[in-house]
């Protein structure tokens, strides 16, 4: 068996993320899933043939997506089946150990079958959708006779019960904890801010260290400062630059701070030196001062399906078919030069396993960057003034700060609407803000999420896939999206408003 896929995916995200009502949980419960991709890679350059190598062969990756990935293992890298459940067992163990509660399932393809190929794929072949296929069906059946992660922790009579969790308590965590997710943030260029004590990024708060949390609640509060950091520098990445009314801002004054995220939901005014309320290594303030939001009666949440991409993702080998009939060789290798710096397959050496990957990259760069263009659209919305008066035009529940208007002092007046993208993942979007500016960001998410994919030339021609039970005779055209908005009061659960 010179040839072996390995899928590994994290399991009820939905339920991970939303199991506390606590924003700043669901924020680095929101990253944690993120981590799988990189864990996966970390592990995998550990293996003793591929450690020789000191890098990844092309052949690895075959789908990167957020919460699941697939690689390729062949026997140039040692028994193939050997290194499949090296790389799965060391990738849950990390999982276990840096993010508790989370489900991650590992399977690969089984030996050879009847037929005398391994589940469609034989010896000579890279990737097939048979295999694909096959692999699905194996993750399927294992996934039904395998223990749930809630049975990681068993609870006894005795033990005490965590706090807003079903789970029992934990004690806090010890400083090499910390200093590990510190590091790890660090490696994932997450940057200190100014006024970090120590130039750390904060992450255990002393008041949460004498709470009686769960293990998952502390590590998913201990990392809701990076992870907000890291989804910020992100939207930063793709803030569009020809905004007057939006111009790009800082990281600062996007709420980084979790409990200043809070603070605006519900609508109580910043304290004057902007400190969070609360003491310890998270509640370090940056020094900015965040907005004075009155009158916040509602709070809006997201959520935004792509219309037609499970289709594509299920059947990615007709996908390919179709890209590949209504794509000349000469507009395909432009697309495959134009993705050599990020598409780590080589597309002279399988075509379909890069384009496997190139989808993967075009629809999150798509994905993230419509999120960028909406939040601009959104703080544009919020104002429609550049002087920074406001004039007539501000709403009602968001009025900023007291300023002379100009210079910096009119930067601080800008009204800033508190954003957050709480899920990110494949085509899938939730997303958290004030309830006057929910409708607004879906309707402008979905048109720059259209806009965008139509002039790629790589997703336009997925749609004759994606909308081919919408359209009679489908043709190159956008990918489309549907969105479900929900405006609630903002002292009800985000958790349930979902």
């Amino acid at each position: 068996m010179n040839n072996v896929l390995v899928m590994l995916q994290t399991n009820s995200n939905q339920a991970y993320i939303y199991s506390s009502p606590r924003l700043r949980e669901q924020i680095g419960a929101s990253f944690q899933i993120t981590l799988l991709s990189q864990w996966v890679a970390e592990e995998a350059k550990k293996l003793p043939e591929v450690a020789k190598k000191g890098s990844l062969p092309g052949s690895f990756w075959v789908s990167n997506s957020s919460g699941k990935v697939i690689v390729r293992l062949t026997g140039k890298d040692g028994e193939p089946k050997a290194l499949a459940r090296n790389l799965i067992g060391a990738v849950t163990r990390r999982a276990f150990e840096e993010a508790p509660g989370l489900d991650v399932t590992g399977v690969f393809t089984p030996p050879e079958d009847a037929d005398g190929t391994h589940n469609g794929m034989t010896d000579d072949e890279a990737v097939t959708q048979d295999s694909l296929d096959a692999l699905d069906r194996e993750f399927n059946a294992y996934s039904l006779n395998r223990p749930p992660a809630a049975a990681r922790f068993p609870q006894l009579p005795f033990l005490e019960r965590g706090a807003e969790s079903p789970l029992p308590a934990a004690h806090e965590l010890s400083p090499s904890d910390l200093k590990a997710i510190r590091e790890r943030a660090g490696g994932m260029e997450i940057r200190a801010l100014k006024g970090d004590v120590n130039n750390h990024i904060p992450t255990q708060t002393d008041r949460d260290a004498g709470l009686p949390l769960s293990l998952p609640s502390r590590v998913k509060r201990a990392w809701s400062r990076a992870a907000r950091r890291h989804q910020l520098q992100d939207v930063l990445k793709h803030w569009p630059t020809d905004r007057e009314q939006a111009p790009r801002p800082s990281i600062e004054d996007l709420f980084e701070d979790p409990f200043q995220l809070e603070r605006a939901f519900q609508g109580v005014p910043a304290s004057q030196d902007g400190s969070p309320s609360d003491v310890g290594d998270s509640a370090q303030n940056t020094g900015n001062k965040s907005p004075v939001l009155h009158d916040l009666s509602s709070v809006g949440v997201i959520h935004i399906d792509g219309n037609g991409v499970g289709a594509v993702m299920r059947d990615l080998q007709r996908a390919y078919c179709e890209v590949r009939e209504h794509l000349s060789d000469a507009e395909l290798k432009k697309i495959a030069d134009e993705g050599s710096r990020h598409n780590p397959v080589d597309f002279d050496d399988d075509e379909f396993q890069w384009f496997i990957m190139e989808v993967n990259h075009q629809l999150d760069k798509a994905v993230r960057t419509a999120v960028a263009r909406a939040w601009a659209d959104v703080a544009s919305y919020a104002n429609p003034t550049t002087d920074g008066s406001g004039s007539g035009n501000t709403p009602s529940h968001a009025a900023p700060d007291d300023g002379a208007g100009t210079g910096d002092e009119a930067e601080e007046a800008r009204t800033r609407v508190p954003v957050v993208p709480v899920l990110v993942g494949g085509d899938d979007l939730t997303v958290y803000i004030a309830g006057d500016y929910a409708v607004p960001f879906a309707e402008s998410y979905i048109r720059h999420y259209e806009s965008l994919t139509w002039n790629n030339d790589l997703l336009k021609r997925l749609a004759i896939v994606a909308n081919k039970d919408e359209v009679r005779t489908p043709s190159p055209g956008p990918l489309t999206a549907s969105a479900g908005v929900a405006i609630v009061g903002r002292n009800f659960p985000f958790h349930i408003a979902y």
